[in-house]
């Protein structure tokens, strides 16, 4: 099993030639945040997105979301209290060393036997998180565009992906919080 440029699987191919879309403008490596504690739950992950010519990134049980092409998370560890990973992080467990599936909900992909159900949702999930640009147009000069677009960035840091801001018409230090900051975007 291979994915080809569009994203979608196909078969026939070698190891070694697979390629994952990163949409416009993409480029650079496949990073997969699996968030665990089993060291053998990082194993089977690792044999997966290293197949995908991909990094994984290890968060301990808990941690916030990073910046990833796709989060995983261990089904084993999950806590009520853990923040989310949104709602496209993918569920996943090891089966135990005796082969038995680890007890999990319904929908949790076990490894090694779904592992090429893993590299697909993975491959999905890379091509969805391709970059995008909104541009928020202000109309009244007001500090409304700003907020929005403040709040747009924050929300998209939050669920892992990566935000730059920019505000032509000055002022996002004051709604940042940051006018008191030494440097390019506070006033001292």
């Amino acid at each position: 099993m291979a994915i080809g440029r569009t994203g979608r699987t196909t078969t026939g191919a070698r190891r070694g030639t697979t390629t994952v879309d990163r949409g416009p403008g993409g480029g650079g490596r496949l990073v997969v945040a699996l968030r665990t504690g089993d060291p053998r739950l990082v194993a089977a992950v690792r044999d997966v997105v290293e197949w995908l010519e991909g990094d994984v990134v290890v968060r301990p049980p808990g941690a916030p979301p990073v910046p990833a092409h796709a989060h995983l998370d261990d089904a084993t560890l999950a806590a009520p209290a853990s923040p989310t990973w949104g709602t496209t992080a993918i569920a996943v467990a090891v089966s135990a060393p005796d082969g038995d599936p680890a007890p999990t909900a319904v929908g949790v992909l076990q490894l090694p036997r779904d592992t090429g159900v893993l590299a697909d949702a993975i491959t999905v999930h890379a091509a969805s998180s391709a970059s995008r640009t909104v541009g928020v147009v202000g109309a009244r000069g007001g500090v409304g565009a700003s907020v929005t677009a403040a709040l747009l960035a924050r929300s998209a840091v939050d669920t892992g992906r990566s935000a730059g801001l920019v505000d032509l018409g000055g002022g996002l230090d004051v709604v940042l919080g940051i006018e008191d900051e030494p440097g390019p975007g506070g006033r001292t």
